[in-house]
């Protein structure tokens, strides 16, 4: 049988060019509709509206339809696209496979929750459609444009790719820290690792035992914890009292062996060490200047800002990094940790960061709350001086080992070998909980104590020299002390956050805490947060 050609015809912009390519994608009897899928790296395109599907009925050829989408569902595991039920069906024709087909790309984009509010694409990317040749009728196998709302955690069918990518970005495009949004699941576990040094902190010989006791936790009538994991699109999520664990749960395909990114809850463990260097008098007073412990500091901008400011952010270095505007962070520091692109994790050296700032301070110190990598950066240096170790070691020799890590940890290095002190800490889901309740313990795991006890105690409250980060002050209904967030006026709620909506909530008084790691923010997720965590303190 002779197959038919016919043409796509539209009005719509400049069209694109598309080749269809012979490959395997989701089987569906039901046609179009229902169904996740993915597209990623190729072309560049406009953002704008209506779709263009494509559908294989018989070896011959493929039926192409331009339907108009609604706003995009951001579900579970996939990105569901669905044509309007009326008036979907805009233009529509039948082509033979691997013919190319010219079409004008315009879509609704939408913009996924999982995203900051205030991200605005201006341009999404597609490569070829794929297609299978199918034997009959009802093998509907879709390789659609439908997903092109940036699908950042789209599954698709095809086996052949990963569909949680880990590294810099697509090739050909500038290479990004954080990574493209599609790549967060991946790299936010254990991918960052395959991107730069680090170094691997030992686990225990004998790990601290946690026992699985299950309870249904509830943030409201209608949300329990597991549907506040899936909607707000966790990949991990524990809630654990004493040694018990009474909810565990993991999604995105990740799993308890991997360990997960904690960003800025890196710098509460460097705060956590730094209590422990006191308690073996290797430091001697908060308000000592930094210019003590590291010599070569002497003479420089920051020599005389003391560990008590640059624990709790009010160094008055001229830097913004967070809560202000314009930000200057990776233009005056950062860089030095993650370097530049094409060329990231590439002759990265921290130290020489610190010593070529040259915009010096821009406030007296302990005035203002400035969130800023370079106060926990500084109090590693000092840390590493006074033990002569690398922090990692001193980490695992200190903390980690003690409290009864049953897996190793990893933590991100420069080119030098000098940690990530701000952001860099890895570990699996169980043992950051081992974390959380070691602090929720004050400090000991059973009779053996790691973390002093007065500097727990002295993390929760604030001096009156401390006014600057007093709750209600540093941020709105936050305080800030020593590498922790407080979200009660009395300290008793204790966080380590990370960017991305990575968290540990510590309830001192009940010993309960909440962990969970993320792909990224989601509007209302924090809310919902706070409201299971404070069910869950009051059972």
């Amino acid at each position: 049988m002779a197959c038919k050609r016919s043409a796509v015809r539209s009005r719509l912009p400049p069209p694109v060019t598309v080749k269809l390519v012979a490959k395997v994608l989701s089987p569906s009897s039901r046609g179009l509709g229902h169904h996740p899928f993915t597209v990623s790296t190729g072309v560049r395109i406009p953002l704008g509206t209506p779709v263009f599907l494509v559908s294989v009925v018989n070896r011959c050829g493929a039926v192409v339809q331009l339907v108009r989408i609604p706003a995009c569902h951001a579900g579970g595991r996939g990105f569901e696209s669905r044509p309007l039920r009326h008036h979907s069906l805009v233009r529509s024709g039948h082509v033979p496979l691997n013919s190319k087909i010219r079409i004008g790309w315009t879509i609704q984009f939408c913009l996924p929750h999982m995203v900051r509010p205030n991200f605005t694409p201006t341009e999404i990317y597609l490569k070829p459609i794929l297609i299978r040749l199918a034997m009959d009728k009802r093998s509907f196998l879709l390789g659609s444009a439908a997903s092109l709302c940036l699908p950042l955690w789209a599954r698709s069918a095809s086996i052949e790719t990963d569909p949680y990518p880990t590294g810099w970005g697509p090739e050909g495009m500038m290479q990004r820290w954080e990574g493209y949004p599609q790549y967060h699941v991946g790299n936010f576990s254990g991918g960052l690792e395959r991107m730069f040094a680090h170094q691997v902190l030992k686990a225990s010989a004998t790990p601290s035992n946690l026992i699985e006791a299950r309870r249904e936790i509830k943030a409201s009538f209608f949300m329990n914890a597991a549907d506040y994991a899936k909607k707000y699109n966790l990949t991990g999520l524990v809630i654990a009292r004493d040694n018990q664990i009474w909810h565990e749960q993991y999604l995105f395909d990740r799993t308890a062996e991997m360990r997960f990114f904690g960003w800025s809850m890196t710098k509460s463990i460097v705060g956590l060490l730094t209590g422990i260097a006191f308690s073996e008098r290797l430091f001697e007073s908060v308000d000592d200047p930094i210019q003590k412990y590291v010599p070569s500091l002497q003479g420089h901008s920051f020599a005389d800002i003391t560990l008590r400011n640059l624990l709790n952010m009010t160094s008055g270095i001229d830097i913004c990094e967070a809560y202000c505007t314009p930000s200057t962070g990776f233009e005056r520091y950062g860089y030095s940790q993650i370097g530049t692109s094409p060329r990231r994790g590439e002759d990265t050296d921290q130290i020489k960061g610190i010593m070529q700032f040259r915009w010096g301070r821009n406030q007296p110190q302990g005035a203002q709350f400035n969130y800023t990598d370079i106060c926990p950066v500084l109090i590693a240096w000092a840390l590493e001086r006074v033990y002569g170790k690398p922090l990692s070691q001193i980490a695992e020799q200190k903390l980690w080992q003690p409290l009864g890590a049953a897996s190793d940890a990893t933590w991100l290095t420069d080119s030098k070998g000098f940690t990530f002190s701000g952001a860099g800490f890895s570990a699996t889901l169980r043992d950051w909980t081992r974390l959380g309740l070691l602090v929720a313990q004050n400090g000991a795991v059973g009779s053996k104590q790691i973390v002093p006890a007065s500097w727990l105690e002295s993390t929760s409250q604030h001096e009156e020299s401390e006014a600057a980060v007093m709750f209600n002050v540093a941020r709105p209904a936050r305080g800030y002390k020593s590498f922790f967030w407080h979200h009660s006026k009395n300290g008793q709620m204790l966080r380590m956050a990370g960017n991305h909506a990575q968290n540990i909530l510590i309830d001192k008084k009940t010993g309960t805490i909440l962990v969970q790691t993320a792909i990224g923010y989601a509007p209302g997720a924090e809310d919902v947060m706070f409201a299971l965590f404070n069910a869950a303190c009051e059972i």
